[in-house]
């Protein structure tokens, strides 16, 4: 077993250092079997606090997205700004795609509070014709003597 992938078993096993680069020499040590004292870890675990992350705690992804007229109404809409007149011609993509996310719930909403009422409209609306004595059997049965009866005549 080599000194890489004893260095690579520690840092799965110490989650800690694995973020801090500066701490390889302490985990070779570790691998070759020297001991540390609490207080070295505690140091160590200290300098990976400190440590500078190696992504920037800045802004990640797009920044800049020239928004469209559909988007700016889906911000409004979203509740991200007041009017659309307020909304900037450059907005964040994740300020964006949460406005569209809120918009496709509320849109699909919408659409099943529609849905709920067209079954309701059907359901009265079959009652109706049940109370005035159609049915889709009677009405087929409407169809083809209407048709057998123009048949008849074409032959005659």
């Amino acid at each position: 077993m080599n000194v890489y992938s004893c260095m690579r078993a520690l840092a799965v096993r110490l989650p800690a250092q694995r973020l801090c680069e500066a701490n390889v020499p302490a985990l070779a040590a570790v691998a070759y079997g020297r001991a540390f004292s609490d207080q070295a870890l505690k140091k160590d675990v200290e300098t990976v606090a400190a440590a500078k992350p190696s992504v920037p705690s800045g802004k990640l992804g797009l920044t800049d997205h020239r928004v469209s007229k559909l988007e700016k109404f889906f911000l409004v809409w979203g509740g991200k700004y007041k009017t659309i007149a307020e909304v900037p011609d450059h907005v964040n993509q994740d300020v964006l795609e949460r406005a569209r996310n809120k918009a496709r719930i509320k849109i699909n909403i919408w659409m099943c509070v529609a849905t709920l009422f067209g079954c309701l409209g059907m359901i009265y609306s079959g009652k109706k014709a049940r109370e005035r004595g159609e049915s889709v059997s009677k009405m087929n049965e409407d169809w083809h003597k209407k048709h057998n009866e123009a048949e008849g005549a074409k032959t005659e």
